[in-house]
């Protein structure tokens, strides 16, 4: 293992990072790994979806751990039907036994990265009550909308930018998160702009 870690591998760490931690499913697994690439500064291609960043380089990856045997997924129908009329499921991702010795490879071979990766989830998970996708998902849309603009943007302009966006995202979710992501060392908070 010479360079820089793959994708791949990246999400398998983060995957064991996660697992078994309240709320963790597909979604906040997406809003996860935008934090991490974030912060390892590793491009994941995320791009503006419907519930916030998304890659869809993370689900292939994901996808791929998956049928490796790497990583489990279990699929739970909650017996409802969302706003986009697909019945609302809950995704479960463990990694397996086998994918054990390759963590422990990966330690070895990018230990400060690993380190990141889980010290940003602990973070993450002490902030968001569980890796909560209802506060993953506004924390990083905000953090999506401040890095494109590449300026100090006021809480307004970034509720009206995520409008744009076709995101509901309030002024009050906008400065809720902010000091959650200044505290992760994403964005500085100051005053009302971001």
């Amino acid at each position: 293992m010479e360079g820089e870690m793959k994708s791949r591998d990246l999400l398998l760490v983060l995957i064991d990072a996660c697992q078994g931690r309240k709320a963790f499913g597909k979604t906040s697994l997406q809003k996860c790994a935008y934090f991490v690439s974030l912060r390892l500064g590793k491009d994941l291609a995320y791009r503006p979806l419907h519930y916030g960043p998304y890659s869809h380089l993370v689900e292939s990856e994901v996808d791929a751990l998956v049928m490796s045997s790497l990583v489990t997924e279990s699929v739970e129908n909650l017996g409802s039907v969302g706003t986009n009329g697909f019945p609302v499921k809950r995704f479960e991702y463990q990694v397996s036994d086998a994918a054990k010795s390759r963590i422990d490879k990966l330690l070895k071979a990018y230990p400060a990265e690993v380190a990141k990766i889980r010290e940003l989830i602990d973070e993450l998970d002490s902030r968001t009550q569980g890796l909560e996708q209802r506060l993953l998902s506004p924390a990083a849309k905000t953090l999506f909308i401040t890095k494109e603009t590449g300026k100090a943007v006021s809480t307004e302009e970034i509720s009206e930018m995520a409008a744009e966006l076709g995101w509901a995202l309030d002024e009050k979710e906008v400065e809720s998160v902010s000091s959650t992501l200044a505290e992760l060392s994403f964005i500085k908070v100051m005053s009302d702009e971001i």
